[in-house]
């Protein structure tokens, strides 16, 4: 089986039965397999080998494999199919709950963080770095709350005694030994 993603470049290895011919027709997408190979007269390989296949852009890929035994009966098409997705997620949306108003010791302010597709976060130590303005600047980090869904991050900051901010925002993620990644492995864009 193909499969689901694909890393760039890609190896794809057709073993066979000896006496028997192989044609690769081609990895495209929106590719058709049906086609009459029964004149074709190349040569008789075991062994069918794409090197660093390079994709022109994320879509789903087809690969079609014909073959024929040694009295020249064609084969079925054998089709293999996978989605190639080369793009980093990024953030696309930040929202704050309840971003207005005033807090007391110990209130919580959370930060839920929208990514553009589903991510993958493998550990909980991440932080949301928190800029502000105020007469008194003691505020700093956001700490990871849960991964509630699967395209978003929530952090939370807990309201501290000293705290005077007029505004706060996230400036940056902080990883430390985490990682956010999508599904196919591709590490995320954390531009704020």
């Amino acid at each position: 089986d193909a499969p689901a993603t694909a890393s760039n470049p890609m190896r794809v290895t057709v073993n066979g039965s000896t006496g028997g011919y192989y044609y690769l027709l081609d990895v495209a997408s929106n590719l058709d397999c049906s086609v009459d190979i029964s004149n074709y007269q190349g040569p008789i390989i075991e062994t069918l080998e794409i090197d660093n296949y390079t994709y022109s852009a994320d879509d789903d890929y087809k690969l079609c494999l014909l073959g024929s035994d040694i009295d020249g009966t064609q084969s079925i098409a054998t089709e293999y199919q996978w989605n190639y997705d080369g793009s980093s997620p990024a953030i696309s949306d930040i929202m704050i709950a309840n971003p207005d108003g005033y807090y007391k010791v110990g209130d919580k302010i959370t930060f839920m963080i929208d990514f553009t597709e589903d991510i993958i976060l493998d550990s909980s130590d991440s932080e949301l770095e928190l800029s502000s303005s105020g007469s008194y600047d003691s505020i700093a980090k956001a700490t990871y709350k849960s991964n509630l869904t699967s395209n978003q991050i929530i952090y939370e900051y807990t309201v501290l005694d000293g705290d005077n901010a007029l505004t706060i925002s996230p400036s940056s993620i902080i990883l430390n030994s985490s990682t956010i990644k999508d599904h196919a492995g591709n590490p995320a864009n954390l531009d704020i």
